[in-house]
């Protein structure tokens, strides 16, 4: 789904962050955001910045790096990457904000819609996400079907309330 994200966003124009976050729960989200190609320069700094005043320590990855060498299944960690190739990283997850890619993201240097940062003021009827999944599927290049909806839904409801 990932390439076909990028090829929606980037006929949008815009480009496409994706982050992880995994943190005592028993599943991955992958985290997918469209964001103007205006804002991918200050991306990067904005990550690195939000981190800082956090206390966190975001790390640079290689281009070698994979994921999965540098975590344990069931490790906590923290994943994004962006839009110009760049991935950060890091496995401090004490005192980790649930909403720290929200938060960056919803600044006003990238999407300026700050009160967008907690999904929960995002919330649509089910109705309304039954309409965008179904609109998703229309423009995604890839293969879905009808046991997908729901997952289309999700996708629409924690991130396209974004942009």
């Amino acid at each position: 789904f990932k390439n076909a994200f990028t090829l929606v966003a980037d006929k949008a124009g815009k480009s496409l962050v994706c982050f992880e976050r995994n943190y005592r729960t028993q599943h991955l989200q992958l985290q997918m955001v469209p964001i103007p190609k205006s804002s991918v320069k200050a991306l990067k700094g904005s990550f690195q910045n939000a981190a800082s005043l956090a206390g966190i320590e975001l790390t640079m990855l290689d281009e070698k790096d994979q994921l999965t060498d540098l975590v344990n299944e069931g490790c906590p960690y923290f994943f994004v990457e962006l839009p110009d190739g760049s991935r950060l990283f890091t496995r401090q997850m004490k005192d980790f904000p649930l909403q720290f890619a929200r938060e960056v993201l919803a600044s006003r240097p990238i999407l300026n819609c700050e009160e967008k940062a907690d999904w929960r003021t995002c919330a649509l009827s089910k109705d309304d996400e039954t309409k965008l999944a179904k609109q998703l599927q229309e423009i995604l290049p890839v293969q879905t079907t009808a046991t997908n909806t729901t997952t289309s839904a999700r996708i629409i409801r924690h991130n396209t309330s974004l942009f």
